[in-house]
């Protein structure tokens, strides 16, 4: 708010976190104090513990975000399954997968012959909301690996499109129209 940004949207976003932790177990553990031994030293000292914990889990929560937001070498699961068809491994996640082969001889039931010679084209179409950072991926693994990758999704958004529709999700549970949201500042 303070360079002329809309918040509703990090509001929003903080909204569902708080859903989300309301359905996970908590991790912190309580301390408990002996009978009539249990003093107001005791109980601060519980606090304490109890705040420490939370604040090592509210930092273990934040630097675990910021590894997914930061790029990686790691590769992501569409290059995994792309490759995987793209190779004809057998098994895997890619075992249940529909193969349809326009030169393939007509047959019946799943002994449908496959090629097992590797492709070098494929077209990835994600249905739902595609991002750049899986096109780039592709792209990439594709470069490396020789081969040629087209992606398409149902709907890619900017980051800007992207921040704008987290804002107006954040204004319209704001002013009620879809539930509560509590301030969480």
């Amino acid at each position: 708010e303070n360079t002329g940004g809309d918040a509703a949207g990090v509001r929003y976003l903080q909204y569902l976190q708080s859903i989300r932790n309301m359905a996970m177990p908590s991790t912190t553990s309580t301390v408990t104090t002996g009978g009539a031994t249990g003093t107001l030293a005791g109980a601060f000292g519980g606090l304490a513990d109890r705040f420490m914990a939370t604040g090592d889990a509210l930092l273990a929560a934040g630097m675990s975000g910021i590894k997914n937001i930061v790029a990686s070498k790691k590769e992501l699961a569409t290059c995994q399954i792309v490759e995987a068809l793209m190779e004809q491994k057998q098994g895997g996640v890619t075992e249940n997968y529909l193969y349809l082969d326009p030169k393939a001889p007509p047959a019946r039931g799943a002994d449908v012959p496959r090629i097992r010679a590797p492709f070098k084209r494929a077209m990835t179409f994600v249905i739902g909301g595609g991002n750049y950072v899986e096109h780039q991926s592709l792209q990439d693994w594709a470069q490396n690996s020789g081969r040629q990758v087209t992606y398409g999704s149902t709907d890619i958004v900017s980051p800007v499109q992207f921040v704008d529709e987290l804002s107006h999700l954040g204004q319209t549970l704001g002013q009620g129209q879809s539930g509560s949201m509590p301030d969480l500042s």
